[in-house]
């Protein structure tokens, strides 16, 4: 079922600013890729494959397949995971995170 509505725009931004307010958009050098499969699978729990028709259908840009499939080794290292565990830590005041620049 595609949705097509104007809200959906409004859905794009709340999760957006989520993302950055959790302090995402820093720990990842502002990563376009993981952005969009985070939103995409906060939309629709789905595979890596159909996370672009999810972006698609909302309205947003997507990144193809191959690009994805491409990043995907990065987002697997122990830095990319403790950056994004900073970032949870510092937003949650557990801890002081550090969330710094890749």
């Amino acid at each position: 079922m595609q949705i097509v509505s104007s809200r959906m725009e409004h859905l794009l931004h709340a999760l957006e600013r989520a993302y950055a307010r959790l302090g995402f958009e820093q720990a990842t050098g502002t990563d376009e890729v993981f952005k969009q499969l985070v939103l995409a699978r906060i939309i629709e729990p789905t595979s890596k494959f159909d996370a672009a028709r999810v972006l698609e259908e909302a309205g947003a840009p997507a990144t193809s397949y191959a690009t994805v499939k491409r990043c995907l080794p990065g987002y697997g290292r122990p830095q990319w995971r403790e950056r994004l565990a900073g970032a949870c830590a510092a937003h949650s005041r557990l801890g002081t995170g550090d969330a710094g620049a890749l």
